[in-house]
């Protein structure tokens, strides 16, 4: 009466529905809520096992409410009375596909979004160079293993520390000018020279290059790159020094 195209399995048996759902290919299953050999209570736990994602409505001539309430706390999409098959059943079934077909979707997007984050956490941990996130106020909130090496810090230890706090006061202005920067522009405009104090006191050199993450539309904190230049540097100076001092 819907108009709706189907091809429908019809099965009576515990067994007979087993062999239909190892045949596959169904969208949607209507069961009775009692069977002479079979229940729909039980071909529910079979497809909340084996197929949850098929949507599942009792059409019954008879369904208390507490039976009503447990099919729904089970999974069941929705029931339908016999006596009352047209118009109930077909927006039933109609709402049943359409909540499937979203489910699928959203199964689909947040698949291929855990794929996606685990790809970057791949390429993040295993970077050769380092690799941070700071919050717009600069605290660190994450950092790759090559920063903590270079750093000589724990992962605990850093999340604790601001990045103003790994720098002498000659560089915050710099360091307070590019966060403002980037809140401002999304990201550097160039990559920045800063130095910074490792654990064990030394200083080393980075290149930095950063810009805004955002996290419900809305800016989250900023992520940024860093090499390590400290071997460039100190080469800089050492070939300025001879300039200086070197007769030729």
């Amino acid at each position: 009466e819907a108009g709706m195209a189907c091809e429908v399995t019809r099965v009576e048996t515990h067994r007979d529905f087993e062999a239909a759902l190892g045949r596959g290919g169904f969208d949607l299953i209507l069961t009775d809520h009692s069977l002479p050999d079979f229940d729909g209570f039980s071909a529910l736990n079979i497809i909340k096992e084996r197929r949850p994602e098929v949507p599942f409505i009792f059409v019954t001539g008879w369904f208390e409410e507490e039976a009503a309430i447990e099919a729904f706390k089970q999974g069941a999409a929705d029931y339908v009375f016999k006596h009352r098959l047209s118009p109930r059943l077909e927006s039933a079934v109609k709402r049943a596909l359409a909540e499937a077909e979203e489910n699928k979707a959203r199964r689909i997007a947040e698949e291929s979004m855990a794929e996606t984050v685990t790809r970057y956490r791949a390429l993040y941990d295993r970077a050769l160079h380092c690799v941070y996130v700071h919050d717009l106020d600069g605290n660190f909130l994450d950092v790759n293993d090559a920063a903590l090496k270079l750093l000589g810090y724990t992962r605990n230890e850093v999340l604790s520390l601001n990045v103003t706090s790994l720098m002498d006061k000659d560089q915050l202005p710099m360091a307070f000018k590019t966060i403002n920067e980037i809140r401002e522009r999304g990201s550097q405009k160039a990559p920045r020279q800063f130095k910074l104090r490792k654990k064990n006191g030394e200083d080393v050199w980075l290149e930095t290059d950063a810009c805004l993450i955002y996290r419900n539309e809305k800016p989250y904190a900023i992520q940024g790159i860093a090499l390590d230049i400290t071997d460039r540097i100190r080469l800089e100076r050492e070939l300025r020094n001879l300039s200086l001092i070197d007769s030729l």
